[in-house]
């Protein structure tokens, strides 16, 4: 007999809490809260929003797949990026400087440039790395 638990298939069951105009509000559904895979939502219960065109009836349940190789380059922008310009501007602010106040300036400047990057790169983002199965 099959397992019921749809996980180990990628699918992730979602229950609808509101649906507005492009956005649906979901919570992971009971199948998957008690799932003991390392998927990324079988940790703990938990209510996210997704991008959609489709309008779907608060309480339904939708099933949701996340491209997982997707999730981690954006995790890797978004985590990696900072520290690496963090630590480029200090490096070449101490060598042309000298001064270990220039320095922790420059780097602190370095996660404010970041952080404006980081926020335009996520207003201009056309894809999300969760989809929604029909």
């Amino acid at each position: 007999m099959l397992s019921s638990n749809i996980c180990h298939n990628k699918a992730i069951p979602v229950t609808v809490l509101e649906s507005h105009k492009g956005k649906v509000v979901v919570e992971q559904a009971l199948e998957c809260s008690n799932c003991k895979n390392s998927c990324l939502l079988a940790q703990k219960k938990k209510s996210f929003s997704i991008y959609t065109n489709k309008s779907y009836t608060p309480g339904s349940t939708i099933n949701i797949i996340i491209d997982e190789r997707y999730a981690v380059k954006l995790a890797l922008l978004l985590y990696g990026l900072p520290i690496v310009l963090m630590i480029v501007f200090a490096a070449v602010a101490d060598i042309l400087f000298q001064k270990e106040s220039v320095t922790a300036f420059t780097a602190l400047s370095s996660l404010i440039i970041s952080w404006a990057f980081l926020k335009y790169v996520s207003k201009n983002l056309k894809k999300s790395p969760v989809y929604i199965l029909d």
